[in-house]
């Protein structure tokens, strides 16, 4: 808890290999960073967050880590990623 309001961000980090070169690889410039979304649970983005990173990135191998969901066309690794 916050010392006046609910801390309730979740952070969203997009990790690029080494050369990666934003203009080139970029599909969409009207993707937003901040979601505003009702509370889904502990830890857990809204869908929305993987359909904005796949809107701005196209069909590129995807992974979330410190999984507790599995998502289509996502790897999850995380202790309490469900087995496949």
């Amino acid at each position: 808890m916050g010392a006046y309001t609910r801390a309730n961000a979740e952070v969203c980090l997009l990790g690029v290999s080494p050369g990666f070169k934003a203009g080139e690889r970029v599909r969409s410039h009207k993707v937003h960073q901040v979601i505003e979304a009702p509370f889904e649970g502990h830890s857990k983005k809204p869908d929305e967050t993987r359909r904005r990173i796949v809107e701005l990135l196209g069909d590129v191998p995807r992974i979330k880590l410190f999984a507790r969901q599995r998502a289509d066309g996502w790897d999850a690794w995380g202790n309490e990623a469900p087995e496949e």
